[in-house]
């Protein structure tokens, strides 16, 4: 997946497809914004693919992504991060959206560390206390 696909599901979100002169300000102020974001969920990321028996990604600490470049967290991830870039690029035209996307991000990120938390349904004991003699 790439950060441009990222993007379009924000814009997607905002219902700003077809509003081509916010569309510039906004790409450009997209390949910060995701970002930032990714980097505020990269050690979720390193303990989801932990979990997941994935491999490691290093999130390279850069200031913005190009739109062709690879989205670095893992795929579990992009729906929250869409909707966390939708938010911050409509905070200033309303900011109702924004915080109505906000929270939905939350929501999501919220999802996932609700399944990464998941036990399993038994638990080991010790043949030896089952058994009276």
């Amino acid at each position: 997946m790439k950060i441009r696909e990222i993007y379009d599901s924000a814009l997607r979100l905002t219902c700003e497809i077809d509003h081509p002169t916010a569309n510039d300000d906004y790409e450009e102020r997209a390949t910060y914004l995701v970002s930032l974001i990714c980097h505020r969920y990269a050690s979720l990321d390193r303990d989801y693919r932990s979990l997941k028996g994935l491999g490691a990604q290093e999130i390279l600490q850069i200031n913005c992504f190009p739109m062709p470049a690879l989205f670095p967290l893992s795929d579990v991830f992009a729906p929250a991060v869409s909707a966390a870039l939708a938010g911050m690029l409509v905070m200033d035209e309303n900011a109702e959206m924004s915080q109505r996307l906000s929270d939905l991000s939350g929501q999501m990120i919220d999802e996932i560390k609700s399944e990464m938390q998941v036990k399993p349904q038994y638990q080991l004991e010790s043949i030896a206390s089952r058994y009276v003699f």
